[in-house]
Formats: structure tokens, C-alpha cells, sequence
């Protein structure tokens, strides 16, 4: 799941940013991403932070998705038993989790 962090001006919050982990590299870097979000209108503290973790788990749908589009144009020849865990099988249990 997405990591949401809020971001104050004046006590206030003014946005949000959203932070994915997406996996390790080959050195065992961890991957992230990250998007920052801003509320279009003006609610409740709680309903923000409601709303911004709503916005992180499409989001980071929306990322899977996108890598895994990505994965399906290789041909299965050119996977590796790695590649195929540390890309493909560890990110899909990470979602299963949710």
C-alpha cells in the first residue's frame, strides 16, 4: 500500500504526498515512486486524509498496472527466474495483501 505523508502551510494541510514502494533493483536499491496530490476543495483534516488515501491506492493500481503491461510485452524467453520474481511475483503478493 501507499504511504501518504501531508504537507502544512500554517497548520493547515495543503496537499499530500504519495510515496509506492515498487520493489528492489539488482544492487537491492529499493524502487519508489512518488506523486504529490492536491485536494480540489476544502474539507475536514480526517476527510482529507480519507480522501488522499483513497487517491494513493488508485494511484498505485494505476502503477502496477502500467509495469505490468510492461512485463507482458516480453516474450517468456526472455524472462529470467529473477527478473520474474523480483518484478512480477513479489509486487503481485505485496498488492495481495490489501
Amino acid at each position: 500500500m501507499a504511504t501518504v505523508y501531508p504537507n502544512y502551510k500554517d497548520g493547515k494541510i495543503i496537499s499530500f504526498k504519495l510515496k509506492a514502494f515498487l520493489g528492489r533493483d539488482e544492487n537491492g536499491k529499493q524502487i519508489f515512486k512518488c506523486k504529490t496530490w492536491k485536494p480540489e476543495k476544502a474539507m475536514s483534516e480526517s476527510r482529507l486524509i480519507l480522501q488522499a488515501e483513497k487517491e494513493a491506492t488508485i494511484w498505485e493500481h494505476q502503477i502496477i498496472e502500467e509495469i505490468n503491461n510492461q512485463k507482458q510485452r516480453l516474450s517468456p524467453a526472455e524472462i529470467t527466474f529473477e527478473s520474474f520474481v523480483k518484478n512480477i511475483w513479489f509486487p503481485n503478493q505485496m498488492n495481495d495483501k490489501e
